[in-house]
């Protein structure tokens, strides 16, 4: 995770970031995909070199400051997130009972997750869920996606249920990446509707690439 955690680095240390216009990467790492959402986010999809076969660096950019990065292996699964707005950094593991594989889900049109993630102060917390194609597509900006159902369960240590999400995602398997669509997030004391749905592709020499600025979906 060498260039990834210069990614990282990088960002984390930029807490001005949406006031450029360009996203600024290592040397060794490309982007070659940016998107902008229905939910005023804008992300960049981040090979770089020295890492692992598979593995990728998912910035997301907000509006408000609150930029998420995320890498992920082959099979999506999180091996490092940080929100840089609360600076929680979190890392796959230490248990994985039933980790989630896009891979089993493209072969077998639904996949199970069972695994915990650590926060940097020894918090852990448990996910539990599944993924399930539906068979339907969704074209957008000339690129094709399959549909997915997922729903997902966020536990503490002692068991009890933090948040609950049911909708629905996209799967590219070119890119082996998932992106997110219409559901409902479910607290202990509220529900509210969520989105995130992909409106733009930007591939490298398009206007708009590696831009940190929302474009869609945004209030105003």
């Amino acid at each position: 995770m060498r260039y990834a955690s210069a990614i990282l680095c990088a960002l984390i240390a930029a807490p001005a970031l949406a006031d450029t216009s360009t996203l600024a990467l290592p040397g060794t790492c490309r982007a070659y995909l940016t998107t902008q959402d229905d939910a005023c986010v804008v992300a960049h999809f981040v090979t770089c070199s020295g890492d692992p076969a598979g593995q990728q660096t998912v910035v997301e950019l907000y509006l408000d400051g609150g930029d998420n990065i995320t890498v992920i292996d082959g099979d999506y699964q999180w091996l490092t997130t940080v929100d840089q707005l609360s600076g929680v950094v979190s890392t796959l593991g230490p248990e994985i009972a039933d980790p989630g594989t896009l891979t089993q889900l493209i072969d077998d049109g639904e996949d199970t997750y069972d695994f915990t993630t650590t926060d940097a102060d020894g918090t852990v917390t448990r996910f539990i869920g599944k993924e399930s194609l539906t068979g339907q597509t969704l074209t957008v900006d000339g690129v094709t996606l399959e549909e997915a159902q997922n729903q997902m369960r966020a536990l503490d240590s002692a068991g009890n249920e933090l948040w609950r999400t049911n909708g629905t995602e996209y799967v590219s398997r070119e890119w082996r990446i998932f992106f997110s669509g219409p559901g409902m997030t479910t607290l202990p004391n509220e529900s509210f509707p969520t989105s995130g749905t992909p409106v733009e592709f930007i591939f490298p020499g398009e206007p708009g690439f590696l831009s940190t600025q929302p474009t869609t979906g945004c209030p105003g």
